[in-house]
């Protein structure tokens, strides 16, 4: 917490006893530096293009900080200096520190209006203005150094000041925090959304190529199998266009508006297409129950992987009739003529049941497939 106004006016008068009183302070050649980074209220010795050259100074030096502090002085004691350079420099103070200017130019603000008299002389002042008027530059302060909560409870003290222009700034001061915490909160908010956005888009949209080719062959069955993992994808992509967190986002460029579109081709087959996909919704619900298509899918199964070792027995043995010959060579024959056969003969009953298959589904009202 920085000094109050009393202990402002209070601290050069102290140095003045202690130097009648042969107890000056310690001297050095160099001016001692500021404790604080923010302007305090001018002695009214200041010389106005000394405070520009050293802020100018400061300024080129990267010393933001100083270069503020100076510039501030400057702005209360000559605000048309050099046609208005004082707030030029404050502003590209805050430029360069990545500061909200509306905190340190509401306290410079307040400063000049208290420095050239506008709530009578300071030496007047009875001893609640005097704490009023620091509640609001601790204010001002707070929320220079991004304490926006403590900047609000600073301020809320004298929001109902008796003089108009402490309401005034302890209004802005309070309102423009609550604007920043708003600001940083939306940014975290859109951080986070981004972060879900690089998740999810990818596997939305390769769903998408899916359900689209799926509606162009009127593979419903398809459609509806991967409709499911589209919508997993695709729902925290629309939580996100629904609440604008990332509407105009720089970091996403036309992609935003993209993924919208596409999304919307899909919402339009589903409202297009409803009664098909309806129907068939109910055609497979309805094969989940059919236990003569569970068998024939289950049989189907069966031949299939008796199909597959079938096919890797043959060839084990065609490898093998490759480096023999004679007698042995026509035992190896036999046996891959007869594993033929059985190959044969599984391929049937293959085609039965996948015919089994299709013949329920068309009386479900749906396609047929090559496999379950």
């Amino acid at each position: 917490m920085r000094y109050s106004v009393s202990m402002r006016i209070l601290i050069p008068l102290s140095l003045l006893v202690l130097a009648a009183c042969g107890g000056a302070p310690p001297t050095s050649d160099a001016p001692s530096a500021p404790t604080s980074p923010f302007t305090e209220i001018p002695t009214g010795r200041e010389d106005a293009p000394q405070v520009f050259a050293e802020a100018d100074a400061a300024f080129r030096a990267g010393d933001f900080v100083r270069a503020q502090r100076l510039f501030g002085t400057l702005f209360i004691i000559a605000p048309g200096f050099n046609n208005g350079v004082a707030e030029q420099g404050v502003q590209a103070t805050c430029t360069a520190m990545g500061q909200n200017c509306v905190f340190p130019l509401g306290r410079l603000t307040f400063m000049r209006d208290a420095y050239y008299g506008q709530f009578g002389p300071m030496s007047a002042w009875l001893g609640q203005q005097r704490q009023d008027f620091d509640y609001i530059l601790d204010c001002y302060e707070a929320a220079m150094m991004s304490d926006f909560g403590g900047a609000i409870t600073i301020g809320s003290r004298v929001l109902q000041a008796p003089h108009p222009a402490y309401a005034f700034h302890a209004n802005q001061c309070t309102a423009q925090s609550r604007t920043a915490i708003a600001t940083i909160e939306r940014q975290r908010a859109a951080d986070a959304a981004l972060s879900e956005w690089r998740q999810y888009a990818p596997c939305m949209n390769e769903h998408r190529v899916t359900l689209l080719s799926a509606a162009v062959d009127q593979a419903w069955d398809t459609f509806l199998n991967t409709l499911p993992a589209y919508r997993a994808c695709s729902e925290p992509l629309q939580r996100i266009i629904d609440a604008e967190l990332l509407m105009g986002d720089p970091r996403l460029g036309m992609e935003h508006d993209l993924v919208w579109s596409n999304m919307s081709e899909v919402d339009a087959i589903l409202e297009d297409e409803g009664p098909a996909i309806e129907r068939m919704q109910q055609g497979l619900a309805n094969l989940s129950t059919n236990p003569g298509y569970q068998r024939a899918s289950q049989q189907w199964q069966a031949l299939d992987a008796r199909e597959s070792d079938l096919l890797r027995q043959r060839g084990d043995f065609e490898r093998a009739a490759a480096v023999l010959a004679g007698s042995a060579r026509a035992g190896v024959d036999a046996q891959i003529a007869g594993i033929d056969a059985e190959l044969a003969a599984v391929r049937g009953e293959k085609r039965d049941a996948m015919a089994a298959i299709n013949a329920i589904r068309r009386d479900l009202g749906l396609s047929s497939i090559e496999r379950p």
